[in-house]
């Protein structure tokens, strides 16, 4: 058996455009298998707070921020500019020296993988 092709990703979107064009260049869905390393904790960066719920704080500084039209809380500030972490990995499964070559120069062109 031919070595696959293996190819990680920071992107989605790079991940997707180079299965994609795998696809187009005629490799069947069963040849080509793109896998997350995400897993569900969520981001590295971004979600990890704690008591900063999407909360106006009570009394008069509240009721003059609502009435201001304000946003006075952090919830808005802490779950922007999310980043994730971790990789997807491209795999291209062929018995093919042909085929895996077709493959390998496919993701030349397709987008710039991690590794």
């Amino acid at each position: 058996m031919i070595e696959p092709v293996t190819r990680a990703y920071a992107k989605l979107t790079d991940a997707e455009r180079a299965r994609d064009a795998l696809l187009t260049a005629g490799f069947g869905n069963d040849e080509v298998e793109l896998i997350s390393t995400i897993d569900e904790a969520g981001a590295v960066k971004g979600n990890f707070t704690v008591g900063n719920g999407d909360e106006r704080p009570g009394g008069l500084i509240g009721a003059i921020d609502h009435a201001g039209g304000g946003d006075n809380h952090n919830y808005g500030s802490n779950y922007t500019g999310v980043n994730w972490g971790g990789a997807l990995v491209l795999i291209v499964k062929t018995d093919d020296a042909q085929r895996r070559a077709q493959a390998e120069e496919v993701l030349e062109r397709a987008s710039t993988p991690l590794v």
